[in-house]
C-alpha cells in the first residue's frame, strides 16, 4: 500500500509541474541513443560540475 501511495504522489507531483522547453525532434534523439551507444563523447563541463570530486568520472 505504502509503494501504491508514493507512486501515486510521484505521479500528481509530476502532473502539477509545469510543461519545460521543447525538446529535439525523435530523428535528432534516436540518432543520438544511437550514436551513443558506439561512440562515447566526453561531456563538457560546466559549472555546476567544476570542481566537484566524482568518482566515477575519467581523467
Amino acid at each position: 500500500v505504502a509503494l501504491i501511495l508514493l507512486i501515486g504522489a510521484e505521479f500528481a507531483y509530476q502532473w502539477s509541474q509545469p510543461p519545460g522547453p521543447p525538446g529535439p525532434p525523435i530523428g535528432t534523439r534516436l540518432k543520438g541513443f544511437l550514436r551513443g551507444l558506439v561512440v562515447y563523447q566526453e561531456l563538457e563541463e560546466t559549472e555546476e560540475t567544476d570542481g566537484v570530486d566524482n568518482p566515477f568520472r575519467r581523467r
